[in-house]
């Protein structure tokens, strides 16, 4: 990868990271606001970033993985990032296809979205019933049971960007 190829990668990198940070502000003032609407759109747009920033950093196709152990190693960032995987990202994008397999697994057929609060609050539900949920004074996100912590994310996507001002000096 050329010097210049590189510096793409970067600029890129830096503008998901401006980007996840937008999106973590408008997720405070939707809350703030009690507008779910503008809550689940900012956690969607986080999620996005968050999964650009990932697919470059750790891309799926063999053919680019060198570029992004390149980049990684540049930047200095581990393996261990709770941002590598685009596990929840792909939860809302492929929403239609977890709702078809909701509908042949779920015994109950209670439907729980789009929540914004602590989960323990929503009571008689299985977990594979509530899909959306909010836990904003957590700050996590809750799908199906699985928790994705948007505090940590947004602790990595800082480091990340610290990493990236540093290294364009």
């Amino acid at each position: 990868m050329s010097c210049e190829n590189f510096e793409i990668f970067l600029t890129e990198l830096e503008r998901q990271c401006n980007f996840a940070g937008i999106a973590l502000e408008h997720i405070n003032m939707g809350v703030k606001a009690m507008n779910l609407e503008f809550v689940w759109y900012s956690i969607q747009s986080f999620l996005i970033a968050t999964a650009n920033i990932s697919k470059i950093l750790w891309p799926s196709s063999k053919r680019y993985k060198e570029k992004g152990e390149k980049l990684r190693k540049v930047l200095d960032i581990s393996e261990n990032f709770l941002i590598k995987s685009r596990e929840f990202r792909n939860h809302f994008e492929h929403f239609d296809e977890r709702i078809d397999e909701w509908i042949r697994k779920s015994k109950s057929h209670n439907f729980v979205d789009s929540n914004v609060g602590a989960i323990n609050e929503i009571q008689g539900i299985e977990q594979e019933d509530i899909f959306r949920n909010f836990d904003h004074k957590k700050w996590e996100l809750i799908f199906q049971g699985k928790t994705f912590n948007l505090a940590k994310a947004k602790k990595e996507i800082e480091e990340i960007y610290g990493k990236i001002q540093k290294t364009k000096r």
